[in-house]
């Protein structure tokens, strides 16, 4: 398994237990969520912090722009793109 595939399993497990409970998410938990060890979460993120911030924004950037339509008119994931 690459470092890049590593990484989105730990992202993925983040949202997800962020999904879950906000408040009491814990690198264990993340490590066991994603199936892997604490300090592989430590080596690709740093810190706890960094993890979850960039969690909520892919997060609100799925919510916000969604995979785009192919209609003729300006869809949200457009608009995203349009940027």
């Amino acid at each position: 398994m690459n470092d890049d595939s590593i990484k989105e399993r730990i992202l993925q497990a983040t949202i997800e237990l962020m999904r879950q409970d906000t408040a009491n998410i814990t690198v264990r938990k993340i490590a066991a969520q994603a199936g892997v060890t604490q300090g592989l979460i430590n080596y690709h993120y740093q810190s706890k912090d960094r993890l979850t911030g960039l969690a909520a924004q892919r997060f609100v950037n799925a919510r916000a722009c969604p995979p785009r339509s192919t209609g003729k008119y300006m869809t949200p994931s457009s608009f995203c793109e349009a940027r």
